[in-house]
């Protein structure tokens, strides 16, 4: 049985349906594009500050559940009666994201990656000077962080298998689990479009306006070298099959 993580498991109780969203996976597209299929409209109030904001944008998140919607949403999951949907990205591609844009370009002082996420890198590495913490010493510090018993990853480079509760690639040999390359982001939004009989469009990153992109795809070489490329397998392995087996389907 699939053991999605709750705070990333949106259930569409009326299609029985639960996606579960990515973090650096296009994933506020895809809030902005469930909520408008619901029937709901945007308002001048959604704006990328908030739309991760279940008060402001109310999408039906498990872990926001009282506690017997909890144990049937485990129960559907269990007995199959639950059609099971996400994106998923090229591995490499989007861990390079979450650090190029939570670490390395990161301006925002008041956030928790200023304030807990970079120090904690710079004092478990052994950064002294001023400089923000270079990619392997990221991968390095995620390695650490790996290793603590009952810690998880930050959500953005945290691995997707792990978000999606996918253990075994085997999981994948369902017809209850529905599960997209972020390429095929038009036959995703026309699955979800043909559910409920709607012809919404899927958002592009600037929906909510202007914001920088950091076009990791293009950055890879750039960025891996032997040294980031061993450490980076040693995290996401079963991130790398999982993509090549939805990407082969």
């Amino acid at each position: 049985m699939m053991k999605p993580s709750l705070e990333h498991s949106i259930w569409l109780k009326d299609k029985g349906i639960v996606f579960i969203f990515i973090p650096k996976v296009a994933c506020t597209s895809w809030k902005i594009f469930l909520w408008q299929v619901m029937g709901r409209q945007l308002t001048s109030n959604i704006t990328y500050k908030t739309v991760h904001n279940g008060q402001e944008l109310p999408l039906p998140y498990v872990s926001n559940m009282h506690e017997m919607d909890k144990i049937v949403f485990r129960q559907k999951l269990r007995d199959g009666e639950l059609k099971v949907c996400g994106m998923i990205r090229e591995p490499k591609a989007r861990v390079l994201s979450g650090y190029l844009d939570k670490v390395l370009h990161h301006r925002n002082p008041n956030s928790s990656f200023s304030r807990i996420v970079i120090p904690s890198i710079l004092s478990q590495q052994e950064i002294t000077e001023e400089r923000r913490p270079t990619f392997l010493e990221f991968l390095n510090w995620n390695i650490h962080t790996n290793l603590i018993k009952g810690k998880q990853m930050n959500d953005h480079w945290r691995q997707m298998h792990q978000i999606l509760g996918i253990n075994k690639m085997s999981d994948l040999n369902t017809s209850q689990i529905m599960i997209w390359d972020i390429t095929q982001q038009e036959v995703a939004s026309k699955w979800f479009n043909k559910q409920y009989n709607t012809k919404i469009e899927f958002p592009n990153s600037q929906s909510l306006g202007h914001r920088p992109t950091n076009n990791s795809e293009k950055k890879l070489e750039k960025y891996y070298n032997a040294s980031e490329n061993e450490k980076f397998n040693s995290l996401y392995r079963l991130d790398v099959e999982l993509h090549k087996a939805i990407i082969e389907k």
